[in-house]
């Protein structure tokens, strides 16, 4: 008995990293100095008048720490098997696979993502449910990025 096995090609796993903007690159340091430097100046300086600056710097702090810093630690974008991973932060990962993209397209719309580009990827997919959804990525290569994702798509 013969039997035949249809070849599958393996698709290789790429990685790429977020592109940040000099701008918003410096706007985030600028978020994580400023309240630095009024705990120096509270600290040095101390007196009743500046227990809200303090209050206001220690959670402009801790919100650039829990919210900010893990994003420009881990922000990559994987495409490999299973489909395009999104990883954020520690802990934030989502894989939409690739017969679940719809679109691809080139944005610069500023809302609802974690890109720290402007010079951004609008992917439109569906979930689980087939209810249809979008997010915004920035990777660094991005013609090369959407070229691989396209041809990924459509099972090139």
């Amino acid at each position: 008995m013969i039997i035949y096995h249809k070849e599958e090609k393996l698709l290789e796993t790429l990685k790429y990293r977020t592109k940040i903007d000099w701008w918003l690159g410096l706007l985030l340091v600028g978020l994580a100095v400023v309240p630095v430097l009024l705990v120096l100046a509270i600290v040095l300086n101390w007196s009743e008048a500046v227990v809200p600056l303090a209050v206001s710097a220690g959670l402009i702090l801790m919100l650039f720490a829990v919210f900010i810093l893990p994003g420009l630690v881990r922000p990559i974008y994987i495409l490999d098997e299973r489909g395009l991973t999104i990883m954020y932060g520690f802990a934030f990962d989502v894989t939409i696979p690739y017969e679940r993209i719809v679109s691809i397209e080139e944005s610069r719309n500023a809302l609802s993502s974690m890109s720290f580009s402007l010079d951004r990827i609008k992917v439109r997919y569906k979930d689980k449910k087939g209810r249809c959804g979008w997010t915004t990525i920035s990777p660094k290569n991005k013609q090369e990025f959407m070229q691989v994702l396209q041809d990924r798509i459509s099972g090139n």
